[in-house]
C-alpha cells in the first residue's frame, strides 16, 4: 500500500504537464536553454580557402558538434530514466499504456539525434581528409598491392581500388544486405550523397557514401574485399591527417570532387 501511494505522487509528477497555483491558472514549464550555437550543418563556418583554413574550420565545427552531442546524450539519459519509471507506473495501473509509448516514441527521436550529431562528426572528418589525399600520392596503396607486412602497411595512409563498374549511389542497397548478412547490423553510414557540409565547403559528394569503418577491423576487410568482387571503386582511410583529428573510414565511389575554395 505505501508503496502504491509513493507511486501515486511520482506518476503526478510525471504527469501533471504544470504547476497549479491559485489566481494565476496553470503555470507554463520553464524551459532551459542549452543548446550550443552550432546545431547543424547548415550553420557550419564558412567555406575555408585553404588547407589551414579547413583544418581550423573543421576544428570549430566539431567542437560545436561535440557540445550539442553532449547535450543530447544527457536528454537521452533523461528520457530512459523517465521511461524506467513510467513503466513501473504502467504496471501498477496508474498511467494508461498510450502516455507509456508516447515516451518511448520520444525516446526513440532523442537517440536519433544523438545518431545524426555522431554522423556529422564522422562527415566533417571525412571532408578534411578527402580534401588532401590526391596532394600525399606517397602514402596512397593500390588495393591490389597492399603490403604484406605490418611494417610495410605503416607507411600506407589511403588504400585505393579504383573500380571497374559505373557504380551510383542508388545501389547502396546491395552494400547495405551484405553487411547486414554478415554482420547482422546496419551500416553505419555517416554521409550518403550530398550533404550540406560538403556544399558549403565545395566538395562535390552527390555519387559517394562515407562509412564509419576502419579499413584494418574485420568489418573493413570484409568490405574491401566485397566491394573490389563487384568492381566498386572505393578509398579506404587508414589513419588520421597529421596535425588533424580526422579519423578512418571508407569512402565509396569516386573521390570527392573539388568545386570551389581550399588549396
Amino acid at each position: 500500500m505505501k508503496r502504491l501511494s509513493f507511486n501515486v505522487i511520482i506518476a503526478l509528477a510525471i504527469i501533471l504537464p504544470a504547476t497549479f497555483v491559485p489566481g494565476q491558472g496553470r503555470k507554463k514549464p520553464r524551459i532551459v536553454e542549452s543548446t550550443p550555437t552550432v546545431i547543424s550543418e547548415a550553420n557550419a563556418p564558412a567555406p575555408p580557402q585553404n588547407r589551414a583554413e579547413l583544418f581550423k574550420a573543421a576544428d570549430v565545427y566539431k567542437a560545436s558538434l561535440r557540445q550539442l552531442l553532449i547535450a543530447r546524450e544527457a536528454e537521452a539519459t533523461q528520457a530512459a530514466d523517465r521511461i524506467a519509471k513510467l513503466t513501473e507506473l504502467y504496471q501498477d495501473g496508474l498511467i494508461s499504456r498510450v502516455q507509456l509509448e508516447a515516451s518511448e516514441r520520444e525516446l526513440v527521436e532523442i537517440r536519433h539525434r544523438v545518431e545524426e550529431t555522431r554522423k556529422q562528426l564522422i562527415a566533417t572528418d571525412a571532408v578534411v581528409v578527402e580534401s588532401i589525399v590526391e596532394s600525399e600520392a606517397g602514402s596512397v596503396a593500390e588495393f591490389e598491392s597492399i603490403p604484406k607486412s605490418r611494417r610495410a602497411l605503416r607507411k600506407v595512409a589511403y588504400i585505393r581500388f579504383r573500380g571497374t563498374s559505373d557504380w551510383s549511389v542508388l545501389e547502396i542497397d546491395k552494400i547495405e544486405k551484405f553487411f547486414q548478412s554478415k554482420f547482422k547490423r546496419a551500416l553505419p553510414i555517416a554521409a550518403l550523397g550530398q550533404s550540406d557540409l560538403h556544399t558549403r565547403w565545395g566538395y562535390d559528394h552527390n555519387n559517394a557514401v562515407d562509412l564509419a569503418v576502419h579499413p584494418d577491423s574485420v568489418e573493413g576487410r570484409a568490405l574491401m574485399d566485397y566491394l573490389s568482387s563487384q568492381g566498386v571503386s572505393f578509398i579506404a582511410f587508414r589513419r588520421a591527417v597529421p596535425g588533424s583529428a580526422t579519423g578512418p573510414h571508407i569512402h565509396i565511389g569516386k573521390s570527392s570532387q573539388k568545386l570551389f575554395g581550399v588549396r
